[in-house]
């Protein structure tokens, strides 16, 4: 139940009585056809609060806030066989062009 791209930000308690928090999937999950596995796991889903969430999605910072994600999660990506690069993550997200 923290924000993990800045750990200080904080929100609203929810009904359950934690802090309120969204979940993110750093591999977008329109891209599952290109995995073996599934892509719906623990280390692809990022906690984030409302406002860093809705700015990986709208922000001007996002490709920055992505790669941060991306180094952190890479690893763990990587021991469970999700092996992506960067520049193959940035494609997804449309900031570099397809081949």
């Amino acid at each position: 139940y923290t924000c993990e791209i800045n750990p200080e930000h904080t929100t609203f308690i929810s009904k359950l009585g934690k802090p309120y928090m969204e979940a993110h999937h750093l591999i977008p999950m329109e891209f599952q056809r290109q995995f073996i596995d599934s892509i719906d796991i623990e280390e692809n889903i990022i906690c984030l609060c409302s406002r860093c969430h809705n700015e990986i999605h709208y922000g001007v910072e996002r490709e920055k806030i992505i790669k941060k994600l991306f180094k952190q999660r890479k690893e763990a990506l990587v021991k469970v066989g999700v092996d992506i690069t960067i520049d193959t993550l940035l494609k997804m997200y449309g900031f570099i062009d397809g081949d």
